[in-house]
């Protein structure tokens, strides 16, 4: 799941949940493998998606490890490279202020789910949430 779960951008940027999932049913049906655990694999994919609750200790896994930057030190250098990658893929201007507003709403809206990711992680995703929070006063 989590090899196939960023694969869909090659199609399509965003809401591409569904393209990540038909990469690994054709993938996963070439080489035979069980119909149950295809399904478990497209289950996990869909658990990346934007907000959603984790509903066992796999998708609370594969969560954390995808959103593991906002609760890193360099959090807003690598969430602004994603800015620019919107800008050169999409074609979209999007200004500072806007993408700093996207970003403090996932570090409102997320919270690590793991005890290591919490451990390790929350404490700082708190505090870029603060720092975030400061930068948009101004």
């Amino acid at each position: 799941a989590a090899l196939f779960h960023d694969t869909g951008f090659l199609k399509a940027y965003s809401h591409n949940e569904s393209i990540w999932v038909q990469y690994a049913q054709d993938y996963l049906t070439s080489v035979n493998w069980e119909a149950s655990r295809i399904q478990r694999v497209e289950r996990l994919i869909l658990s990346t998606t934007m907000f959603h609750r984790p509903t066992d200790i796999l998708e609370s896994i594969l969560q954390d490890s995808d959103l593991d930057n906002i609760g890193r030190k360099d959090c807003f250098v690598k969430t602004l490279l994603v800015k620019k990658e919107l800008s050169d893929i999409l074609k979209e201007r999007i200004t500072k202020r806007a993408w700093f507003e996207k970003t403090y709403e996932l570090l409102s809206n997320f919270s690590f789910h793991t005890a290591t990711a919490r451990t390790e992680r929350e404490p700082i995703r708190i505090a870029n949430l603060k720092q975030m929070e400061e930068r948009l006063k101004h």
